[in-house]
């Protein structure tokens, strides 16, 4: 048989312990505050918030924009999907377009809200990201959209310092063989002005020619055969 003391002690330390109720209501509320400082950050931070179904959009539009689908970007960005929204890596679909290269999808957020002067964890803008992988198409329309063009990095590097440190490098003939094969006009216009028709013999010329007729790139095959005089 329990003695008076005991069973005075035992009740005193079960008074004093939570109730199970009020212990589980504690557990829930801290696994709700830690879930909520997770998804903290919001469009302050430039982070994602916003309930699971936001959060999924903004995911897959990430993930159509890493693989370049233009179709499945559009189909997201009118459901409601966020071009500025960020992973725990700070990319959002429009820095993803600018290192990229990815000028279609790039067109896309710019025209649904893409904040410009957006940075990525190193601090760099889109400009920064663009110079750096060489894509000078890209480097264009950043520009054109009024992206500031000296900001800064972590590392202290301009886009220009990008440009000659790390931009990809390419010949004025390999330029224009993938301008004619992405019936791309500005950029063949680029490369013969660079000297690609003086380093290419007179038969892969005629070739690049029926190329761009045949593949229908009309803008192309006018540009060559006016410049070519063929």
């Amino acid at each position: 048989m329990v003695g008076p003391a005991r069973e005075n002690r035992d009740m005193a330390r079960y008074a004093a312990a939570p109730h199970p109720r009020v212990l589980f209501a504690l557990v829930a509320a801290l696994v709700l505050a830690l879930a909520g400082c997770s998804g903290a950050g919001g469009a302050g931070g430039g982070s994602e918030g916003g309930s699971g179904g936001e959060l999924d959009r903004n995911a897959a539009l990430r993930a159509a924009t890493w693989a370049n689908d233009v179709a499945r970007a559009e189909q997201l960005i009118a459901a409601g999907a966020d071009v500025n929204a960020k992973d725990e890596t700070q990319q959002s679909a429009y820095l993803i377009t600018t290192s990229e290269g990815y000028d279609a999808i790039l067109d896309l957020t710019l025209a649904h809200g893409a904040r410009v002067d957006d940075l990525d964890s190193w601090n760099g803008t889109g400009l920064i990201r663009a110079a750096e992988r060489g894509h000078h198409t890209t480097v264009g329309r950043l520009l054109r959209a009024g992206i500031a063009r000296d900001h800064v990095n972590r590392i202290g590097y301009q886009a220009i310092h990008e440009a000659v440190w790390f931009g990809a490098s390419s010949t004025p003939v390999a330029d224009l063989r993938a301008a004619v094969a992405a019936g791309d006009a500005d950029a063949a216009a680029l490369a013969l002005r660079d000297g690609a028709s003086r380093e290419l013999p007179a038969a892969e010329l005629a070739a690049l020619v029926g190329s761009a007729q045949g593949q229908g790139h009309r803008e192309v095959h006018r540009l060559l055969t006016s410049y070519l005089g063929v």
